[in-house]
C-alpha cells in the first residue's frame, strides 16, 4: 500500500499579541491586574485594532459574545464575565449593551491612556494591616463589668446588688429585693429548744434512764427493779 501526499495547505496559526508594558503591570487604577485580565484585554484590543486599520474593512466593531471569549481564552463563562467587570472597572473597556439576543460592544481603551504601576501588592503587608485591625476591634469592643463582690466578716457580703446579677438574668430569673425579702435576709435569733424534762424521782441506780419512747424508766442493770426486760 503505497502513501499518498498530503496536499491540503494549513491554515495559518493566528496569535494574540501582548504588550511589554501589559505583561509587565501589576496594578491598574488601583486594582491588581490578573493574568486573565491580561489576556483577555489583549485578545479585545487585536480586535480593536483591526477596527481602526483604514486598510481592514472586514471587522467594523468588536462585539464578540461571551460564549465566544469563553472558547477562544478557554475559560469557564463565570471567568469571562468576572474579568469583563474588572476590566470595565479599570477604565481599559467600555461596554455597550447590544440588547437582547445580540452581543454586547466593547470600546478597547489603548493601555497607554491608562494609569498603570508595576507595584505588587505584597500578602505579608495586607496580613499585617488586617491583624491590626482586628486587634483595634478587640480594643474597641466594650465588655461589661461583672460586679465585684466584697467579703467583710466571714459569711457575710457586703454592697451586693441582688437585682443586677448577670447570672441570674441569664438565667430569666428575677429576684424581689423587697420588704419580705430583706426581712427574710436579715438574722434572727434562734428559737431555743425545750429540753425534755425527766422525772428524777424513778432512778434507783446509776445504770437507770428513762425511755422517752415508752414514756417509763428503764435500767441495764438485771438486778435493778427497774430492768423490764425479762432475763
Amino acid at each position: 500500500m503505497s502513501n499518498k501526499p498530503n496536499n491540503s495547505i494549513e491554515e495559518a496559526e493566528t496569535f494574540t499579541m501582548v504588550y511589554d508594558s501589559v505583561r509587565r503591570a501589576k496594578m491598574v487604577n488601583g486594582i491588581q491586574f490578573k493574568a486573565i485580565d491580561k489576556l483577555l484585554y489583549s485578545y479585545l484590543l487585536g480586535w480593536q485594532a483591526s477596527k481602526d486599520d483604514p486598510a481592514n474593512k472586514k471587522v467594523t466593531k468588536v462585539n464578540s459574545s461571551v460564549r465566544e471569549l469563553q472558547k477562544e481564552l478557554g475559560v469557564s463563562k463565570g471567568t469571562v464575565e468576572t474579568s469583563l467587570k474588572t476590566l470595565e472597572k479599570m477604565g481599559l473597556i467600555l461596554i455597550k449593551s447590544g440588547g437582547v439576543g445580540f452581543s454586547n460592544e466593547y470600546d478597547v481603551i489603548k493601555f497607554s491612556e491608562i494609569k498603570a504601576t508595576n507595584q505588587e501588592v505584597k500578602v505579608d503587608d495586607f496580613m499585617k494591616k488586617r491583624q491590626e485591625y482586628r486587634e483595634n476591634q478587640k480594643l474597641n469592643k466594650q465588655v461589661d463589668p461583672v460586679p465585684v463582690v466584697q467579703e467583710t466578716n466571714k459569711g457575710e457580703l457586703k454592697d451586693f446588688d441582688f437585682n443586677d446579677d448577670p447570672f441570674l438574668n441569664d438565667c430569666g430569673m428575677h429576684v424581689c429585693h423587697d420588704a419580705d425579702f430583706d426581712d427574710h435576709l436579715s438574722t434572727k435569733p434562734q428559737k431555743s429548744i425545750k429540753s425534755v424534762v425527766k422525772p428524777q424521782d424513778g432512778r434507783i441506780c446509776e445504770h437507770c434512764y428513762f425511755d422517752n419512747v415508752e414514756r417509763h424508766w428503764d435500767c441495764g442493770d438485771s438486778k435493778c427493779r427497774n430492768n423490764k426486760i425479762p432475763f
